[in-house]
């Protein structure tokens, strides 16, 4: 869905566990709209220790298990024909 569409969502929802949610710049059919064929993305899952004010996860492993659930919605959208 278009950006716009899952902020909206997030909003109308009261979605507030992250700090980012109802701020998308950008999802995959604003990017098939705009004719964008290359992208490059960065798996992000921040390891924060107690005292660390910026937000992300209480440990390595959480951390690493969501960069590992990122990569696989890309193989998930890969198999799906969406993805290349």
């Amino acid at each position: 869905m278009p950006a716009a569409e899952l902020n909206a969502r997030e909003r109308a929802r009261g979605l507030v566990d992250k700090p980012d949610r109802g701020n998308a710049v950008v999802s995959v059919s604003d990017l098939r709209r705009g004719s964008i064929g290359l992208v490059v993305a960065t798996q992000i899952a921040r390891y924060v220790a107690p005292d660390n004010p910026l937000p992300g996860w209480s440990s390595p492993e959480q951390a690493w298990s969501q960069t590992q659930a990122q990569a696989e919605w890309y193989r998930t959208m890969e198999e799906a024909g969406e993805m290349v």
